[in-house]
């Protein structure tokens, strides 16, 4: 069934995410980026997108969330313990997420979550920052989906003449 995630006041995760999501994949589109997803719908759970992207042998999941109204500011990937390539993932959009909207982290946390765990590629949730303390941050929509997909691109090693220098991927 089709989840808003958290929510805090009029704000859902959903809703929140959509934006964020359409600017990464238009800007990894234009460097020439086969991307699968369910967006504008979003109508698909996170066991459909697993398992969507399990039967078609996709390379990366990335599953960008934001966390909920009493977490704390800041960025916090999630990467499977035993995966250096969703380790290094996660550097890498950390990285260029801090960089380009002056948002911290709260580190790359190494769990067993579902999702990083039954995914057949490398595979990182993402999430953006908490729905309240760092809000407006979140709503700069379109500058977020480009500082991920900078970081997807640094990862993946195309090169990308953003407005923006190109990030170390080992965050700061």
């Amino acid at each position: 069934n089709w989840d808003s995630g958290c929510v805090d006041g009029d704000y859902t995760e959903a809703g929140l995410m959509q934006p964020i999501v359409g600017a990464a994949i238009e800007v990894l589109r234009k460097y020439g980026v086969d991307v699968h997803t369910d967006y504008p719908e979003n109508d698909m759970n996170i066991s459909a997108c697993v398992e969507y992207a399990n039967n078609h042998g996709l390379d990366l999941y990335v599953s960008l969330h934001c966390d909920w109204n009493q977490a704390p500011s800041g960025t916090y990937p999630i990467v499977h313990p035993n995966s250096n390539s969703g380790y290094q993932l996660a550097q890498c959009i950390n990285a260029s997420v801090m960089l380009r909207m002056g948002i911290g982290t709260r580190g790359i946390l190494k769990r067993d979550d579902w999702e990083v765990t039954d995914t057949n590629m490398t595979a990182c949730i993402f999430e953006t920052g908490s729905i309240r303390a760092d809000i407006n941050t979140l709503l700069n929509a379109s500058a977020y989906g480009q500082a991920v997909a900078y970081g997807i691109l640094d990862y993946l090693g195309i090169a990308y003449d953003g407005n923006a220098p190109a990030p170390s991927p080992e965050p700061t």
